[in-house]
């Protein structure tokens, strides 16, 4: 599943550098990198899954500073910094059961 979605990525980061202000290309970005993060989190690559968060609120950073769907874009980026402290939680859970 991970190579599906990293093949994904790949396709979504092409579009959405092809059209800067399409805030749907710029949306399927965020969201690649966010299944991505998803895959790591199972995987407990809590690092893997942090940066692949990181990456998608980036792009949301740059949709509220480009005035793409601004709300709907503060929304999901607090849903990505929720995934973050998921991951800083767990992390720090699992480095405590060692």
């Amino acid at each position: 599943a991970l190579e599906r979605y990293q093949a994904g990525l790949k396709i979504s980061h092409s579009l959405a550098d092809s059209y800067p202000t399409d805030a749907q290309k710029q949306r399927d970005l965020m969201v690649s990198h966010y299944k991505i993060g998803e895959i790591f989190l199972k995987l407990k690559d809590f690092q893997a899954a942090k940066a692949a968060y990181q990456k998608g609120i980036a792009v949301l950073d740059q949709m509220i500073a480009n005035g793409q769907n601004v709300e709907q874009a503060k929304s999901e980026k607090k849903i990505l910094e929720a995934q973050i402290a998921k991951c800083e939680k767990e992390s720090a859970t699992d480095s405590n059961s060692d």
